[in-house]
């Protein structure tokens, strides 16, 4: 017997987990970029930008920074 494999579209997509690789996106500043217009721009409040980022100085943000994203919360 030869075991059918499923199609690719019926593969559940991976379990969210709260490992930084999964916390959804990241995101480049350019020049110009706040910490509230950043957050702004994600729907996110400064402080959980600030959380997801520890080591991040915020009056500090450089171009070509790379920040993490957290995701919206939930309502």
């Amino acid at each position: 017997e030869t075991p059918t494999e499923a199609p690719p579209t019926s593969t559940p997509p991976p379990a969210a987990t709260n490992t930084p690789a999964s916390l959804g996106q990241t995101y480049t500043v350019v020049e110009g970029d706040i910490p509230v217009a950043i957050a702004e721009k994600f729907g996110i409040t400064v402080e959980a930008l600030m959380a997801a980022n520890p080591g991040v100085d915020p009056t500090a943000l450089y171009i070509g920074q790379v920040l993490i994203i957290p995701p919206k919360p939930a309502g």
